[in-house]
Formats: structure tokens, C-alpha cells, sequence
């Protein structure tokens, strides 16, 4: 096969995280818009698809549920883990969430599960032992406290 000529067509595909400030329909906008500008520059025929749509998800620091999910994280983990103790933080990233919070903006979502954020989804993803009994607990503990 001839690597050095032009081929008749190609594909791009690209992942876009949106916030609060730039949301979904803004990114899809400037999308179309720099794809109908192309084309009508230079003739091209490129075409914009768009595959998945998911939103941004803020839950409230101080909502019922969020709370109680700390609180429980906080007591239970210290228990199997030493030297780390859970917090809330801000992540970027796809969710599931995002398509519960569709029919529901209010609902309160948390994203809990064992092992180091930062190997999440690679190759060398792991989580110890005691992390993973840690979260079985958390996750118990969380059910019976928020439905009592």
C-alpha cells in the first residue's frame, strides 16, 4: 500500500470534556461552526457526528447524602487504611452520572470506589485489599445510615 498519497477519506475522532462555563451544546456549536467553515473554504465535505453526549454533574457539598457518604468514608476507611483519610474533591471526567441527573438535576451523586484515582482505567490499574474491604463496608454503612 502507498503511504505517501492522499487518501480518499479519513476519519477524526476526538474526546471533549464540557463544564459548567462550556457546556455540551456550546462545544457542539463551535464544532459545526468550524466544520461548515472549512467547507465552505476549501471546498471540503467533512461531516460532524456526534457519538456520545454527556454532561457535567455537581452535586452540593452539603447535601444530605453527600455528607453522610464523607462521614462514613472518613470513619470506615481509617480503619483499613492508615495515613489516608477521604475528601471531597472536583473530578473531570465521564460519568454515568450524567445520564441519571437528565430527568433529575437534584440528585445527589458521589463517585466512591476503591483504589488511587490516578491509575484509574490503565493498564497497571490496581486496588489493595484492604481498600476494597474498606469500600464494601463504606457502602453498607452508607445504605443503613441515609435510609434510617
Amino acid at each position: 500500500e502507498q503511504v505517501n498519497t492522499i487518501p480518499d477519506e479519513g476519519e477524526l475522532y476526538g474526546n471533549i470534556r464540557p463544564t459548567s462555563a462550556f457546556n455540551n451544546k456550546q462545544i457542539v456549536e463551535r464544532l459545526k461552526s468550524a466544520v461548515d467553515e472549512v467547507n465552505d473554504k476549501n471546498g471540503a465535505k467533512l461531516t460532524f457526528e456526534l457519538i456520545h453526549d454527556w454532561y457535567p454533574v455537581v452535586s452540593n457539598p452539603e447535601d444530605d447524602f453527600v455528607q453522610t457518604a464523607l462521614t462514613v468514608s472518613q470513619e470506615v476507611f481509617s480503619n483499613y487504611v492508615e495515613g489516608k483519610q477521604p475528601e471531597l474533591i472536583t473530578m473531570n471526567g465521564a460519568t454515568d452520572a450524567s445520564v441519571f441527573v437528565k430527568d433529575n438535576v437534584n440528585l445527589p451523586v458521589i463517585i466512591l470506589g476503591p483504589g488511587e484515582s490516578n491509575v484509574s482505567h490503565q493498564i497497571d490499574e490496581y486496588t489493595t485489599i484492604s481498600s476494597y474491604l474498606a469500600l464494601v463496608e463504606i457502602y453498607k454503612q452508607i445504605i443503613l445510615r441515609y435510609f434510617e
